[in-house]
């Protein structure tokens, strides 16, 4: 036990006393050394939980085909393809996922806060569940219905226009669409494979219908 004097008085007061028995005035407690080394160490602990969080976060790879979709240069940092390719080991299903995209030639020009050069991307996804074709945006928003989906526009070469129904993804994510049969999806792959052209005419938020195009030349099946 210490005395030390008063803060208001100062009468000798003793360091256990929370107040002075003399005016009533509260004294101020002495934080103990092992209450301080309890706190430096929890001090200690949330910072390294901070960091580590932030490297989890900037490893993290998301399933999400349109992270997945972004095109690549090739290995000699030449000219890009027409087609990307990307595959990733599924240790769940103890499957791989193959990913093949083709981004349109053209951009789109949606305004804020979109800018001026939102690219529409294709995409055939093969994995453990079977065959998904669909498309997604950059850069804007997509208007179909959450139930029944919607019709868009797809064009292969100088063909007639196939109205293929498409569907928000689970999370109802308004810049990506699947298509929503089996069948249409096996249809579209195997006009993929012999055609040059592709015209695809999605709806878009305050924009109504978007044409893009892209060069489907030169598909690798997955």
């Amino acid at each position: 036990m210490a005395i030390r004097p008063c803060k208001e008085c100062g009468n000798p007061v003793s360091d256990k006393a929370e107040a002075c028995p003399k005016c009533g005035a509260k004294q101020k407690k002495k934080m103990s050394i092992v209450l301080k080394i309890l706190l430096w160490l929890f001090g200690i602990s949330i910072l390294v939980s901070v960091i580590g969080g932030m490297n989890s976060k900037n490893n993290k790879i998301e399933d999400d085909p349109k992270i997945e979709a972004q095109p690549t240069q090739n290995e000699n940092n030449t000219s890009k393809s027409n087609w990307f390719y990307h595959e990733s080991k599924d240790e769940l299903h103890s499957t791989t996922t193959k990913l093949a995209v083709a981004e349109s030639l053209n951009s789109a020009n949606f305004g804020f806060p979109y800018g001026n050069s939102s690219k529409l991307l294709l995409g055939v996804r093969k994995n453990h569940q079977g065959l998904d074709v669909y498309i997604t945006i950059d850069k804007g928003q997509f208007v179909c219905g959450i139930v029944d989906g919607c019709d868009v526009a797809f064009k292969f070469d100088d063909g007639n226009i196939m109205n293929i129904t498409m569907v928000e993804p689970d999370s109802h994510a308004a810049d990506v669409l699947f298509v929503k049969l089996d069948s249409t999806e096996s249809k579209i792959v195997e006009k993929i494979k012999t055609s040059k052209k592709l015209i695809i005419a999605p709806k878009f938020y305050q924009h109504g219908d978007v044409q893009f195009v892209f060069n489907v030349e030169n598909y690798k099946p997955i």
